[in-house]
């Protein structure tokens, strides 16, 4: 049976499964449904690790988005292959896939890039694949295996430019998907976790070092498969300085679309910090209109704005799947909020009823105010903890929930925290 943990997932993976089944099994196949329900289904399996399916499925979902009635076939056999993979992680308290799942994702893929007219190489993010399960190589490592380990700190997403019915060959040293690498980076993040998890559960005091190791190890593995700022703030600001600064993809969308409601700034300065970005816009005559706009973009990417001195200061979080938090405990339960909201921890008489988002509270004498966006709010709190960077999920769609939660972070135990998002 399945841990606490992964059946947090295993919902979301069997609905976006059944969907994709559903829309594929239509008569006629309804392809583009399919395609938002494999992509579902290809964030949900990275979620858990499953890295290797990810990609494959993800693969499968961009051409079904264009509705390529040529990819059905490969597409019905990882339905098959899914079947398979998907009852043994019910049973299991891993993420262990056997050879012949293995073998057979290797082939579909194989499959798949002979369709798209790319059979001449094999794409970086699969010849990684293979070479972390173990299975010998043709041949030694090829320039486009070069090419990603280069450029895997900066790597974008991939924009198909081909269809079934015109395939254009891809250059491999050109080829780096952003959906590739990234769902590495998660499955080395959870590696990682789970090592930390076994650390903790000895309770050894010369662990404690190591465990401070893995942890410095897993934010230096967020950064893989960002995106550089410089090559998408670039117009945004009259002189810039945003050199050598990374996040991820969805939350640097989020951060061109939140200043580009902004009157256009004089001067703009990021940094880097604690998984965190700081970015500071100088000489912007914004009015309130502009600001409320901007707050609300910026909290949905779990962030605040606000002005300082002679400055507009937007801080939020470079990634979404590894975070910096400010845990907290209230009753028997404990929670996290996004450490980039925080504007002050303070003392206040908890003999008093008060209430928040998480409802009614008594006893509370901790307060954290914070800001969303550039709404202020505040949380009670019995205990606080020090701050700390965590694994982070986001609570399937599907699955529901208190309006409040945004999804689970995990401690060096693995303990799971609610994740708040105010």
């Amino acid at each position: 049976m399945a841990n606490d943990y992964l059946s947090l997932f295993i919902a979301d993976i069997n609905r976006a499964y059944e969907g994709m089944v559903w829309s594929i099994e239509a008569n006629p196949p309804a392809l583009a449904q399919a395609g938002l329900h494999a992509r579902d289904l290809a964030d949900a399996l990275g979620s858990v690790g499953l890295s290797q399916l990810s990609a494959l499925t993800d693969d499968v979902s961009r051409q079904l988005s264009l509705e390529q009635s040529s990819v059905l076939p490969i597409a019905q056999n990882l339905v098959e292959l899914l079947k398979r993979a998907l009852f043994a992680l019910e049973q299991s308290d891993d993420m262990v896939m056997s050879s012949a799942h293995l073998e057979e994702i290797q082939r579909l893929s194989g499959d798949l890039l002979v369709l798209l007219g790319g059979a001449s190489f094999q794409s970086p993010q699969m010849q990684i694949m293979v070479d972390d399960w173990g299975m010998p190589a043709e041949q030694g490592p090829s320039d486009s295996e070069a090419t990603l380990a280069e450029n895997n700190a900066s790597a974008s997403t991939l924009t198909a430019s081909s269809t079934l019915s015109n395939p254009v060959v891809i250059d491999p040293r050109e080829f780096v998907s952003s959906a590739g690498v990234i769902a590495q980076r998660r499955a080395g993040l959870n590696l990682v976790q789970r090592i930390r998890q076994m650390l903790s559960a000895q309770n050894l005091p010369t662990n404690k070092s190591i465990d401070f190791l893995l942890s410095e190890h897993q934010d230096a593995l967020s950064a893989l498969g960002q995106v550089a700022l410089t090559s998408v703030l670039a117009e945004l600001a009259a002189d810039m300085v945003v050199d050598g600064v990374y996040a991820d993809a969805d939350v640097v969308d989020t951060l061109v679309s939140a200043i580009s409601v902004l009157p256009k700034a004089q001067r703009l300065v990021a940094n880097k910090q604690a998984l965190t970005l700081f970015i500071d816009l100088y000489g912007v005559q914004f009015e309130q209109s502009h600001m409320h706009l901007a707050g609300e973009i910026i909290a949905k990417a779990q962030g605040r704005i606000g002005q300082e001195h002679d400055r507009l200061r937007i801080t939020m979080p470079a990634s979404l799947k590894r975070m910096r938090f400010l845990p907290f405990k209230r009753g028997s339960d404990y929670f996290v909020v996004s450490w980039a909201q925080l504007l002050s921890i303070s003392n206040v008489d908890g003999q008093f009823a008060v209430s928040d988002v998480l409802g009614s509270a008594l006893g509370c004498d901790k307060v954290l105010r914070l800001s969303s966006g550039c709404m202020h709010e505040v949380l009670h709190a019995n205990e606080v903890f020090p701050i700390v960077n965590m694994n982070s999920f986001a609570l399937p769609s599907v699955l529901s929930g208190p309006y409040w939660m945004k999804g689970i972070a995990l401690d060096d135990a693995s303990s799971p925290y609610s994740w708040v998002a105010v």
